[in-house]
């Protein structure tokens, strides 16, 4: 059996990759699954289905084993049934028959996970300006067009699922019909976790700083070094939440596609008031 994990992003997916990169050779020994990784095939498959070309990264295959690809670009950079096709292309003479998984979270946690991101790479938006903006140009949260754009290529391969926080892991092993021995495995650190919210002011205030140096050369890196003593630093506080307001504003712009997606795949959305 092979599987592709094709995110979403914040679903887990490079706590995954790490854990499987780590610890492939003894779960190569133990079970059988062969976690698939090169320095840069993700981003090579993806321009790959922009242009149609044929992956060089992707390699052939020698031991008999269950394969397995993880990456959250494929469903957040491909966003037309002409590039997915041409990622099947790729995907089917070295990965055969692959299951295509797509974990999908609940929007209103999605973006108050997704906000310490966009202040990590240089945001400036204070949240409900980054929620009001994201809901007018990001398309990855309308999951239901987008499960069906891919379902259009692949069929009944693609599986859904619901991410609420909980270690994938062993549901990845079942998937594949194994059972995970977590112990007997190195475990990686915890990546990617949101800030809480006072470190999510003191690098949006660096970051807006660092903008009125912009073209000025050595302030993205300088930046960058701010930004990651403040990740560092021992700062207690609380995680983010959306107010109720801007939950219910979250929830009525994706409550109709959580209400068919819900129907079909028995994820639990949210689907506000009926």
């Amino acid at each position: 059996m092979n599987i592709v994990v094709i995110g979403a992003e914040k679903t887990s997916t490079t706590y995954l990759q790490r854990f499987f990169k780590n610890n492939h050779d003894a779960i190569l020994a133990d079970v059988g699954i062969d976690y698939v990784f090169a320095q840069g095939l993700a981003k090579e498959l993806v321009e790959c289905s922009r242009t149609g070309a044929t992956s060089t990264l992707l390699r052939d295959f020698e031991a008999d084993a269950d394969r397995l690809l993880i990456s959250e670009f494929f469903y957040r950079d491909l966003g037309s049934e002409e590039r997915i096709t041409n990622l099947r292309k790729n995907l089917d003479p070295k990965l055969e028959d692959a299951k295509i998984v797509l974990y999908v979270r609940d929007q209103v946690s999605w973006l108050e996970s997704f906000y310490s991101t966009s202040l990590r790479v240089g945001g400036t938006d204070r949240f409900q300006e980054f929620v009001e903006r994201m809901l007018i140009r990001n398309r990855t949260l309308n999951y239901f067009d987008n499960v069906n754009l891919w379902q259009s290529v692949f069929g009944e391969r693609l599986k859904v699922f619901e991410y609420r926080g909980q270690n994938l892991v062993p549901e990845l092993f079942a998937l594949f019909g194994k059972t995970a021995e977590l112990d007997r495995y190195e475990a990686p650190a915890t990546v990617n976790s949101a800030l809480v919210t006072v470190k999510q002011d003191l690098v949006r205030e660096v970051n807006v700083a660092a903008r009125s140096f912009e073209g000025t050369e050595p302030i993205p890196t300088f930046r960058k070094r701010i930004v990651r003593i403040i990740e560092d630093a021992d700062i207690p506080g609380s995680k983010l939440r959306a107010d109720d307001a801007l939950r219910a504003r979250i929830i009525a712009h994706y409550g109709e596609q959580n209400k068919r997606l819900n129907a079909q795949w028995g994820t639990q959305l949210s689907e506000g008031d009926d």
